[in-house]
């Protein structure tokens, strides 16, 4: 006798039953249109984005700027936020094939390129002031210690980062 398949209840073969149904595509879409709302609402009254989503990186460096931490942290920081904005200016965004409006995915492509570079500056900023508590005789040359933290920045970076795997 050979196998027969389960058959639900209500006669449809599995391969016949839609994945999600309406009301429940309904829900999640009003669940993600909330999420975004709360979010952006969010960042306009910070004033960290315009009514058109647009990154107002006048107010962030104006921020940064009054930030109790050094002058060499705040210059990089500064630095960063306008490398995220030159990058996502030049963003081909209309050319997706993306679900995401355009403006919209260029303000998480800014938010998720300034977290990593923040990271990145925080991270500079503390080699500098512990450079002494690292041993930096395996480096080939001595260079001025700025470069000497760009490089040991560069291998501590690299070590973590899933940046340099070829997929």
């Amino acid at each position: 006798m050979p196998y027969e398949y389960y058959r639900p209840y209500n006669g449809k073969s599995l391969n016949q039953m839609p994945i999600v149904d309406f009301d429940s595509l309904k829900s999640m879409t009003e669940k993600v249109k909330a999420k975004v709302s709360n979010f952006t609402c969010v960042l306009r009254k910070l004033e960290v984005i315009d009514s058109n989503y647009n990154v107002n990186t006048a107010k962030l460096v104006q921020q940064t700027l009054s930030y109790p931490v050094s002058h060499s942290l705040k210059h990089d920081l500064v630095k960063r936020i306008e490398h995220c904005n030159q990058m996502v200016n030049c963003m081909p965004i209309e050319n997706t094939e993306s679900p995401v409006p355009g403006t919209l995915q260029k303000l998480l492509a800014y938010l998720g390129c300034e977290k990593k570079l923040r990271l990145l500056a925080c991270m500079k900023e503390d080699l500098r002031r512990n450079i002494g508590d690292y041993d930096l005789s395996g480096f080939p040359f001595q260079a001025s210690e700025n470069e000497r933290i760009n490089k040991l920045l560069f291998v501590l970076w690299g070590a973590e980062s899933s940046d340099f795997e070829l997929q």
